[in-house]
């Protein structure tokens, strides 16, 4: 209890300090025993891993999914609760779970002529593919088994990335923060701050955490606001419809974020 006064004292004198136009408000928190931690969908489930199973959470609901002939889970996709990603890069495999992670299809990416780096949903029956072998981001199409190549092969290394159904958006090495669309026209939006680890909201400000502290940098301004030091380590975090989720290891924090 004493910690989580101390942990709530430090999270409102930083956002006093740093930003007046930014309140955190602390809401509560989990124990978990988790290896890694995906994030939290549209309604509210968490999800997380732990010896490779894949847990899908909510108070006293909890599924879980288990394939170990795949490899280790590399990343998972939650931005449709109903057709969940879990992407096997050992294996170069993709699995689609329902809400209650049962399988849906599987898909081997090798049918394609693809290594892939990176897989993530795109919009009508399609993913988000970046192709290790020829440096390019594809769209498969899982159900009529095809790809369109929305790109010339990359110039610049990424660094980070981040999609939802009409959007493939990296941080490449020179820090710019570049989007692509279902069509393969680019856009740089912004210039991204150095990181560790970061997240870009649905509004394009950046969350990103820097020496274990986590600071909300707003794109219009060019300005970073800390909004904690936090003494535990940030595993990682994830950030929706203004709730800020902490993974810190042991516990999964939710805050609330008001910026104005």
């Amino acid at each position: 209890m004493l910690q989580k006064l101390l942990l709530t004292l430090a999270v409102f004198l930083s956002a006093w300090v740093s930003a007046q136009n930014v309140e955190v408000i602390w809401k509560d928190s989990v124990s978990i025993d988790a290896d890694n931690y995906y994030g939290k969908d549209a309604l509210g489930y968490f999800y997380y891993s732990k010896n490779n199973v894949l847990y899908k959470q909510k108070q006293a609901e909890k599924w879980e999914y288990k394939n170990l002939s795949l490899g280790k889970i590399e990343s998972v996709d939650l931005i449709n609760p109903l057709k969940i990603l879990v992407f096997y890069k050992e294996f170069n495999a993709v699995v689609l779970l329902d809400n209650q992670l049962s399988e849906i299809i599987k898909i081997n990416l090798n049918r394609y002529n693809i290594l892939a780096q990176t897989c993530s949903m795109a919009s009508a029956n399609r993913l988000w593919a970046y192709d290790n072998l020829s440096n390019q981001l594809m769209l498969i199409d899982y159900l009529n088994h095809k790809t369109t190549v929305l790109n010339q092969p990359f110039k610049n290394d990424f660094t980070f990335c981040q999609s939802d159904y009409n959007q493939w958006i990296i941080v490449n090495s020179k820090r710019e923060i570049v989007s692509y669309n279902n069509y393969g026209n680019s856009a740089t939006l912004s210039t991204a701050p150095d990181f560790n680890k970061i997240y870009l909201t649905q509004k394009r400000d950046i969350l990103f955490s820097l020496n274990d502290n986590l600071y909300l940098y707003k794109s219009v301004s060019k300005t970073s606001h800390q909004l904690f030091s936090d003494p535990k380590s940030i595993a990682s975090f994830d950030y929706n419809n203004g709730i800020l989720t902490l993974f810190t290891g042991k516990t999964i924090e939710n805050y609330q974020i008001l910026i104005r």
